[in-house]
């Protein structure tokens, strides 16, 4: 212990900043549940700040918005566009609310077109939330009435408020 440096062992201010800084981080993951928005979201919309998973091309939603808060249903207004959204005469697309855990919350809804022309149609729908939420957190899965290629899922992260 002769060639030991001397003057204590104490910690740098930036070794304090970065401890910080993962404590906060391990803090927040642990309030949410550990849940997260992969890299590769993309905005459902370009005038909103709606982050979801998959794939938007051809889909265009005013509502629900990234985390808008839900009670007992979720309102789903948009409009689809073709590209990987194409409707049928009858169905524009599927709908079903889960939480952040997977548990179903909704039945499985077959939203309508309103107003259909070739591959574009408006959608408003409401989705009844039919067992209450056990988290704050769930999303609105939406399943394209048509796949092309390969099935395509989208998420919407929605935030849920007892009533």
């Amino acid at each position: 212990m002769a060639d030991a440096p001397s003057g204590g062992g104490g910690w740098s201010a930036l070794e304090i900043i970065v401890v910080a800084v993962l404590a906060i981080g391990f803090m927040t993951q642990l309030q949410n549940g550990f849940t997260s928005t992969p890299d590769t979201a993309q905005p459902v919309s370009k005038d909103t700040s709606t982050q979801v998973e998959g794939d938007t091309c051809g889909l265009v939603l005013s509502r629900p918005h990234s985390l808008e808060k839900v009670t007992s249903f979720v309102s789903l207004t948009g409009r689809i566009e073709g590209c990987a959204w194409v409707p049928t005469e009858t169905v524009a697309m599927y709908a079903q609310v889960i939480d952040s855990r997977g548990k179903t919350l909704s039945p499985y809804v077959t939203v309508p077109p309103i107003n259909k022309q070739y591959e574009s149609a408006y959608v408003d729908a409401t989705i009844p939330l039919t067992t209450q939420p056990a988290t704050s957190k769930g999303f609105l899965i939406l399943v394209p009435a048509q796949t092309q290629g390969q099935t395509n899922t989208l998420r919407i992260p929605i935030t849920f408020v007892r009533s």
